[in-house]
């Protein structure tokens, strides 16, 4: 298979984590976590202060497999969805 079909969306990903602030990327990196296992919901505080001290957060994410459901699995752990958003009305 050609990866490279995925390069500019693999480029504008990477270009919108790298533009959250440092707290944002933290956060992100826990909700991951989260959704991965990592941490439970009920562990929140120690999963961001260990995403807080995490350096290159962009590619931790980034070798994530299955980023986006790991995103929502991380979201659902607290009863948030991304239903609707993005939806043109």
């Amino acid at each position: 298979l050609d990866d490279s079909i995925n390069t500019s969306v693999e480029e504008e990903l990477i270009a919108a984590i790298e533009d959250l602030a440092e707290d944002q990327q933290a956060e992100l990196l826990a909700f991951a976590w989260v959704g991965l296992g990592t941490y439970e919901a009920a562990d929140w505080a120690e999963a961001m202060e260990a995403a807080a001290d995490e350096n290159g957060v962009v590619e931790e994410l980034m070798d994530m497999p299955m980023l986006a459901s790991v995103l929502e699995a991380g979201l659902a752990a607290f009863d948030i969805n991304c239903d609707g958003i993005g939806d043109l009305r």
